[in-house]
């Protein structure tokens, strides 16, 4: 009777270590982060990366924002752009600037609230000219939210 319950106590230790064990090599494995330190070294600045696509790196993704020459200049354009999701349909909404005899020297197109993977483009003038005409153009059966902002001098 002794030597049952011995092997019973050694049966249900083994057990749990073995189950102790699975959960923590769980939590201790590390993974490799050179891969994500290389692809660092490769992107001069953090604004490229923006402009690369869905790029993922630190469980970060892509922000889907629009960033176009420098913010040398004021800022002569600053507005919200909103649209509400319709099912099943792609939203858009183009945001038009004229600023008269000034040159455009920066566009900024930012994402405010949680991604709804929304997509702004440059879509008539632009960088150097007194004009551009963004469009955003939502994902399908989404909205978005962004702030539109406009450099010149």
């Amino acid at each position: 009777m002794m030597k049952s319950l011995v092997l019973v106590v050694l049966l249900a230790v083994a057990v749990k270590a073995a189950v102790f064990e699975n959960k923590l090599s769980g939590v201790v494995e590390v993974p490799d982060e050179t891969d994500k330190m290389e692809v660092v070294d490769q992107v001069d600045d953090m604004e490229q990366l923006d402009e690369v696509g869905e790029l993922e790196l630190f469980g970060i993704t892509d922000r889907r924002n629009l960033t176009a020459g420098t913010t040398a200049g004021l800022p002569v354009f600053n507005r919200e752009v909103r649209a509400n999701a319709i099912a099943n349909l792609e939203v858009y909404r183009n945001v038009p600037v004229n600023i008269g005899s000034l040159r455009i020297t920066g566009i900024r197109v930012n994402r405010i609230g949680p991604s709804q993977d929304a997509t702004p483009t440059i879509a008539l003038g632009g960088i150097g000219f007194n004009h551009v005409t963004i469009r955003i153009t939502s994902a399908r059966g989404r909205g978005f939210h962004y702030r539109v902002i406009v450099y010149a001098r």
